[in-house]
C-alpha cells in the first residue's frame, strides 16, 4: 500500500478459495479458508485482538509477513 499515514494498524486477511467474495466457515464457526494476521498474532476463541495484532506504522516503509492459518 502506497500512501499509508503513519499510525497504529493490524491487518487481518483471508484466502477466498471458492471466490465467494466471503470468509466460509464449518458449523463451529471455525474458517475453512485460510486466514492471516499482523504480527503472526492468534486468537483464542476468535480473531486475535488489535493489542495482539497491531504494529506501528511510521514514516518509514514497514514490511509485514503473513502466515495463512488453516
Amino acid at each position: 500500500f502506497v500512501g499509508v499515514q503513519a499510525g497504529s494498524y493490524a491487518v487481518a486477511v483471508f484466502e477466498d478459495r471458492n471466490g465467494n467474495g466471503v470468509l466460509d466457515t464449518n458449523v463451529f464457526g471455525v474458517p475453512t479458508e485460510g486466514v492471516a494476521f499482523s504480527r503472526d498474532a492468534r486468537g483464542r476463541l476468535g480473531p486475535p485482538s488489535f493489542e495482539t495484532a497491531g504494529f506501528v506504522h511510521g514514516s518509514e516503509a514497514t514490511r509485514l509477513h503473513l502466515r495463512a492459518v488453516y
